[in-house]
């Protein structure tokens, strides 16, 4: 993605306009066009006539920010869910409506493993009767109803169990552990276990009133080897902490929830949900500033590319299927030892998935992939040539050099280009003329 150089703010800006007219956003499909200048705007939320709380946003001209309703109100439009940032000392309203007030809710979210039975953590929410809460949902884990990844409050409901289970790791992924340990002690302030694949970046999440000693790094990477991360941290009063909202643009959904912690002034790198990203890139970063105890930051869900062409694809082992976004068929599989055509792929998630059918996609990495080959291909000079098998196991077989021999299939097996000589036995590019 594009980065943005930041400028840091040195002067805090006062707005005294009166209230004008309500904020008219542009469509979603406005394009991000953001200028370098850096604005301190205020976002002033109307209930009716009144004036039920302000929130100072900082940002380059042109910046799409989220608005953070206060607590207790909605937005009266859902759809008009960010403003764009203007210059000067701009002053904008946000039309918002009550939500049913009534005594302060308190409820337990108490996570149980639905294969154990066990608890695996618990959350407190309180708010209002009507208030909606994305739930914290414990590390690795995931809801085994889709709808209990929200939680509306309700009155006389103190407790509420939701049933989870561990995420199943993709082929490609490990786990690791982050340990946040206060400098120079033996003392372990909290314990984060993640996934991701090697070599992924990571920031680190410090917890709230800490903030990473000097000579730490912000990020660290997904290792298969160093698979526990200690970071040393500092407890300090000058260290802030952001929560960050992320808001998906146009249906002011939170996607997902996440703090930041670091001195005044630092500026440390965001990590983003799974399969969505900045609308601004501006927000690849942020800035720590005083009196920023959150921040709505607004994404939208990552393009899936898609191209198509003609191909064959062959399978070596009963091959899972899977849906246009990457969703598991159950039930469904290809047979082992089995040949498709696919017609186009396309990449989710930074995985390449190949269509077997109208509604039918298989993952590239559970496949062997073919393009349609015709001709005469011929060994080179010096000893006889190895002969490998579709899976690019060696075979007792072998060509004598300077031979030829018709093909009518290439592909890349283990990395290395291939042409098939017979039904299942295959010749490297590298050992032909």
């Amino acid at each position: 993605m594009k980065k943005t150089h930041l400028v840091l703010l040195t002067a805090i800006l006062f707005s005294s306009a009166t209230l004008g007219n309500v904020v008219t956003t542009t469509s979603a499909a406005t394009t991000q066009t953001a200028s370098n200048k850096i604005v301190v705007n205020t976002i002033n939320y109307v209930n009716g006539t009144a004036s039920v709380g302000t929130e100072r946003v900082t940002g380059p001209v042109g910046y799409l920010q989220a608005v953070n309703v206060p607590k207790g109100y909605k937005i009266v439009d859902p759809s008009q869910n960010f403003i764009r940032l203007a210059d000067g000392y701009a002053r904008v309203n946000v039309k918002v409506t009550k939500l049913l007030i009534s005594d302060p809710v308190y409820t337990t979210i108490n996570y149980v493993n639905v294969k154990t039975n066990q608890k695996v953590g618990k959350q407190e929410l309180s708010g209002v009767e009507d208030e909606t809460f994305e739930l914290d949902i414990p590390d690795l884990y995931q809801v085994v109803n889709p709808y209990d990844s929200h939680f509306t409050l309700i009155k006389n409901v103190t407790t509420r169990t939701v049933y989870v289970k561990p995420n199943k790791l993709a082929k490609d992924e490990i786990t690791n552990t982050v340990q946040y340990r206060l400098q120079r002690s033996g003392i372990y302030i909290s314990t984060k276990t993640v996934k991701g694949k090697i070599g992924d970046r990571k920031s680190y999440q410090v917890p709230a009133g800490y903030r990473l000693a000097f000579h730490q790094s912000s990020v660290y990477f997904i290792s298969a080897t160093d698979r526990v991360h200690v970071v040393e941290i500092i407890k300090d009063k000058s260290a802030v902490t952001t929560k960050m909202n992320f808001i998906e643009k146009g249906t002011n959904k939170t996607i997902d929830q996440g703090s930041i912690s670091g001195l005044l002034g630092q500026t440390l790198p965001v990590d983003f949900p799974d399969g969505y990203k900045p609308v601004n890139d501006y927000d690849q970063t942020i800035t720590m500033r005083p009196n920023q105890p959150q921040k709505a930051i607004l994404v939208e869900k990552e393009p899936m590319s898609e191209k198509t062409y003609s191909l064959l694809v062959k399978t070596t082992k009963p091959a899972p299927l899977y849906d246009a976004k990457g969703k598991r068929i159950n039930n469904r599989n290809l047979g082992s030892n089995s040949e498709w055509s696919s017609d186009r792929s396309k990449t989710i998630h930074d995985e390449t998935y190949f269509r077997v059918s109208t509604s039918e996609w298989v993952k590239a990495s559970d496949v062997l992939t073919y393009q349609a080959y015709s001709g005469t291909v011929k060994t080179s000079n010096g000893g006889n040539k190895t002969l490998y098998s579709v899976a690019g196991k060696s075979s007792t077989r072998s060509l004598a050099p300077n031979s030829s021999w018709y093909s009518d299939k290439t592909a890349t097996i283990n990395g290395v280009k291939m042409y098939r000589v017979s039904t299942n036995e295959w010749i490297a590019a590298t050992d032909l003329a």
